[in-house]
């Protein structure tokens, strides 16, 4: 429970410094009516820009990572817990449930909670759990989904507490809301305001301390309230985000001065700060260690006494000094003349020359890339530099250059609050300058959340009010230029502000998940970041099957068979979004189908998201049952030809590497009633005896009829057998003529089509009567994209046997080029592996159909074909296996 109540102390904390800093900076209450009415205009348009999150829920990226762990921790009232189903998993198998595998630093499950412990399946935070414990608040009180709604709301609290730093620091009417509204028109802004993103937690925390703390400078009374609060937020923003220290470290220094001038107020910050940064050392040692910083605490744990020893002395030596010289101050007269504000101008310029300089000299430098400080498994490797160049392109370069001029105007203008501003930017300086490395410009601009985009808007604030002020309708000038300034920006970024990312997928994955759970049921789920919603969101029960990293499901089938056999009273689900799963240890009943529509941004590396796309999801959902050999026959749970195509799932699969769509030519013989089509037989065919023969034809699609085949051999002519439609536009033909002396196959159609493999299969042999035909009489069309994959040395496929009776196995493979002009292949039945091989050679570099014999009987409904080539290839690229064989598109099963 100690979870959910650091949760409601972070939410207090929040609405604290949000009422303080609103009332350090609204003296007068009520406002004007104008005034109130124009903040109110501007409040509502900015619920209905925020207030429709994305609802990017996945795992494996940052914002499906806080979601689910949010959830998680109000369901689980702690921040680690262990997962019921992977602790049922033998300790060995374990690993093949992981999302990444085991071999790389972080371990998770699903991509959404780190696994501490595989050994006890104790799961725990994987980023920093400050910000899902604010979100489990909102999960605690009402439905998960209220959980979306926290980045948007903090988005809104950080432009208004932006517009109380413009009216500090900037001392006009207008420069609050003109700051407000410049950061929440912000193109970066309007889009991550909708994501569940740290950033504005931390930048909110950041420029509430700000505001404190420069009132309680200015403040001449008891100021030790707004030191301890303003202390506290700068304190906590670090467990938000990281790069926080970059502004909680300058901030730290400039106390250090005022104390050292004696200012004896500011002596509760340094014990607070130190409090935080010993609780950050905790979460660092003993929650998570997502930035590898555990290193450099070692000696603290080594050595607590002697730690403690050397802060408290270093307090101790502070407070002395800042005791001492309060004493000395007070007996000096005050210095403030003419001196004293040149000082001013002159510091001021010196941070402008600094700063300017370097954002330019960014500029230029950012756009190589992946420019950073330091590379490696270091705390310093979070230090890159700003990508200031697709900064800029993200707002577009006018905007950015008349930022970058606000600025100048921001450090240099006159008025009390120069020097100030002039330490306010130098203090943010490393903040705005080590911002990150943007490798997606829309999805890696969070980073710009916490320094460059609030001071952005305190620039344009700047810009906009820096005429002078004066009567009349022309005090409203700062309005009608900040709108201005605002209309630039959003040019040819509307998109950002309309699109809203997987809108309404929270509720598709509720109706799929209610499904489950009405039955108390188990979930295995072929795909790991779907998965993370359904176990942590919903709490449903669930294991996940990293398919892009997992292409044997061996060791993970026979582990859920195990938890299956342990929970007999607990239905067994499996869902995917690929095609058809298919086991030699389960049969799989349809359960529902669910379909999802929705549109998502398209990300581009180092440019600007320019384009919407439609983004569908089909889940399927199946009850499982363990196979037992001869309890259901085959004609019961499949249909035949029983075909498929390769897919990014591998239930069913095993070792099959990279998926890829292709479309390649396929050259064949054109078929017609009016000229017959003369194929010779070729000498390793058969002079008599049985035989059966396939003709595989690519259906003309701007044909509606199907043609009917006749093939004549000598003096016998036999009819094609029904066409047997395959898939996608692929038919086959059978026949079983009595093979004769005559080697000429003659073929004519009752209309046109493309007929691309002949082959001939006897006793213990096959042949293609198409591997050698004239070049002059081939026709070359290309089929509807269709998916493939490599098959790896050895690789299996798990096809239903049909039945009692003889089946065949048809395969559209194409051999690699790289490994000579033919391969010997072999597909066969490891059930049967008694049984004689059946290899042959298969020409390199093209498209074709073969046909293999499948096992009468197993005594199982399904079999293991394994698919053995003599010879494979290294691409030598990183990714791909060094064992790449033929590349498989379709594969289909004839009784």
């Amino acid at each position: 429970m100690h979870v959910i109540g650091t949760g409601f102390f972070l939410w207090l904390l929040a609405i604290v410094a949000l009422v303080r800093v609103v009332w350090i900076v609204s003296p007068r209450w009520p406002p004007p009516r104008g005034q109130a009415a124009l903040w109110s205009l501007t409040l509502l348009a900015a619920v209905i820009l925020l207030f429709r999150p994305h609802e990017d829920v996945f795992g494996g990226q940052d914002q499906g990572l806080y979601v689910n762990s949010a959830v998680f921790f109000a369901r689980e009232r702690s921040l680690f817990a262990t997962d019921p189903l992977l602790g049922q998993v033998r300790k060995e198998a374990r690993p093949g449930f992981l999302y990444y595998g085991c071999h790389n630093n972080d371990r998770t499950a699903t991509g959404a909670m780190e696994i501490k412990d595989l050994n006890r399946a104790l799961t725990g935070p994987w980023f920093p759990p400050a910000y899902p414990l604010l979100m489990s608040v909102l999960a605690v009180l009402g439905p998960a989904r209220w959980i979306l709604y926290v980045a948007p709301l903090f988005a809104l609290f950080t432009a208004l507490v932006a517009g109380a730093a413009a009216r500090m620091l900037l001392e006009r009417e207008w420069a609050a809301w003109v700051a407000s509204v410049s950061y929440l028109l912000n193109p970066i802004v309007a889009w991550h305001g909708r994501c569940a993103r740290p950033e504005f937690m931390a930048g909110f925390f950041m420029l509430s301390a700000l505001v404190i703390l420069m009132h309680a400078h200015d403040s001449r009374g008891r100021i030790w309230p707004d030191v301890v609060l303003g202390a506290v937020c700068v304190s906590i923003a670090p467990f938000f985000h990281v790069t926080a220290w970059l502004g909680a470290i300058p901030a730290a220094w400039i106390v250090a001065l005022l104390l050292l001038r004696g200012r004896t107020g500011w002596l509760p910050y340094p014990f607070v700060a130190l409090a935080g940064l010993l609780l950050f050392v905790y979460q660092t040692i003993r929650v998570t260690d997502h930035y590898r910083m555990a290193g450099y605490f070692e000696w603290i744990m080594e050595s607590p006494i002697a730690a403690v020893a050397l802060a408290a002395g270093v307090l101790l030596v502070l407070t002395a000094v800042c005791v001492a010289m309060g004493r000395i101050r007070r007996r000096r007269p005050s210095n403030v003349g003419p001196g004293r504000r040149r000082y001013g101008l002159v510091f001021s310029l010196a941070v402008l020359v600094l700063t300017a300089g370097a954002f330019l000299t960014v500029y230029f430098v950012s756009h190589l890339p992946a420019v950073g400080l330091f590379r490696g498994d270091s705390l310093l490797q979070v230090l890159k530099i700003a990508d200031l160049y697709g900064f800029a392109r993200l707002l577009s370069r006018p905007v950015a250059l008349l930022g970058l001029i606000g600025w100048g105007t921001f450090v240099v203008r006159g008025g009390t609050m120069r020097t100030r501003r002039g330490a306010v930017a130098l203090g943010a300086f490393p903040g705005l300058i080590l911002s990150g490395v943007m490798y997606e410009y829309m999805y890696g601009a969070r980073y710009m959340l916490i320094f460059l985009c609030p001071f952005l808007a305190l620039s344009m604030a700047s810009l906009a009010t820096l005429l002078p002020a004066t009567p009349g309708w022309r005090k409203r000038v700062p309005v009608i230029v900040a709108m201005a300034l605002a209309l630039l920006g959003v040019q040819n970024r509307l998109h950002l502000y309309r699109i809203t990312e997987y809108q309404g997928f929270t509720r598709f994955l509720g109706s799929f998940a209610d499904q489950v759970m009405r039955e108390n049921g188990i979930l295995l789920f072929e795909y790991s970041r779907i998965a993370a919603p359904l176990r942590s969101f919903f709490g449903v029960p669930t294991l996940a099957l990293d398919n892009e990293r997992h292409t044997d499901y061996a060791a993970q089938e026979e582990a859920w068979a195990a938890i299956m056999r342990a929970n007999p009273s607990r239905p067994a689900f499996f869902a995917t979004p690929f095609p058809p799963p298919m086991s030699h240890r389960f049969r799989f009943e349809p359960a529902g189908e669910f379909a999802y529509a929705g549109r998502r941004l398209r990300q581009v590396p180092r440019a600007l998201p320019d384009s919407v796309q439609p983004w569908r999801l089909n889940l399927c959902l199946y009850r499982m049952a363990l196979r037992t050999p001869g309890r259901v026959r085959p004609e019961t749970e499949f249909q035949f030809p029983y075909a498929r195509m390769s897919g990014a799932g591998n239930m069913g699969l095993s070792r099959f590497a990279n998926l890829r769509v292709r479309s390649p030519e396929v050259a064949g013989l054109a078929l017609s009633a009016d000229a017959p089509c003369l194929i010779p037989i070729p000498a390793s065919a058969p002079a008599g005896g049985p035989c059966e023969l396939f003709l595989f034809v690519l259906d003309d699609t701007a044909v509606a009829e199907r043609p009917e085949l006749s093939v004549r051999v000598g003096d016998a002519e036999w009819r094609a057998g029904a066409r047997t439609h395959l898939i996608a536009d692929w038919s086959v033909y059978r026949l079983r003529p009595e093979c004769t002396a005559d080697r000429t196959l003659e073929i004519r159609a009752s209309c046109p089509g493309l007929l691309t493999d002949a082959q001939m299969v006897w006793s213990g042999g096959a042949c293609s009567l198409l591997d050698a035909p004239d070049a002059s009489a081939l026709v070359r069309r290309r089929p509807r994209p269709f998916m493939t994959r490599r098959a790896r040395q050895d690789a299996e496929l798990v096809v239903p046997v049909p039945g009692e009776g003889k089946g065949w196995l048809l395969t559209f493979l194409v051999a690699p080029d790289a490994v000579g002009e033919t391969i010997t292949l072999d597909i066969s039945s490891r059930e049967r592996a008694q049984e004689r091989p059946f290899p042959r050679p298969i020409p390199t570099g093209r498209w074709r159909w073969d046909v293999w014999p499948m096992p009468a009987s197993t005594g199982w409904a399904v079999s293991r074909m394994r698919i053995h080539s003599d010879r494979v290839f290294d691409p030598g690229q990183p990714g791909y296996p060094s064992d790449l064989a033929v590349m498989m598109g379709y594969w289909a099963v004839v009784r």
